[in-house]
């Protein structure tokens, strides 16, 4: 009798599958309908999320905590990002993989920083900055 290899091919390839398909999926995670900030929806993120705000003005910065996460507006959404802290108001700092992305989102009010901060601090990191502008 003939033994029959079917069965272990077809595993190893739904493995195989898996284990290459799994990594580009990526979590939506909305602001402010799932997560109050835009801090705390980047808290909850993980490599390759998108972090998706709604249109309006939001009030804080925030850190990207090293992760190769974006941060965006939503389709066809105006939201602005207003500080007056003496902190950096966006910082993307020592993400080693992957890239961090800032995308669609107006800085609003930048000259009134007060000086040796900065509006957008990137060190060490591979980042794209697309669409935003700065008033």
């Amino acid at each position: 009798m003939k033994k029959s290899t079917s069965v272990p091919v077809v595993i190893m390839s739904l493995i195989l599958m898996l284990t290459t398909v799994a990594p580009c999926l990526s979590a939506l995670l909305h602001v402010p309908a799932e997560y109050p900030t835009i801090q705390a929806a980047i808290n909850a993120a993980v490599d390759g999320d998108i972090v998706e705000l709604a249109e309006g003005d939001y009030f804080k910065g925030f850190d990207y905590l090293s992760k190769a996460i974006t941060v965006r507006a939503a389709p066809d959404a105006q939201c602005r990002i207003t500080t007056y802290s003496s902190a950096s108001i966006i910082r993307m700092t020592r993400v080693s993989s992957g890239t961090a992305v800032l995308q669609g989102i107006q800085l609003v009010d930048c000259s009134l920083i007060g000086s040796g901060t900065s509006i957008l601090e990137i060190e060490l990191s591979n980042a794209q900055v697309i669409d935003c502008y700065f008033t």
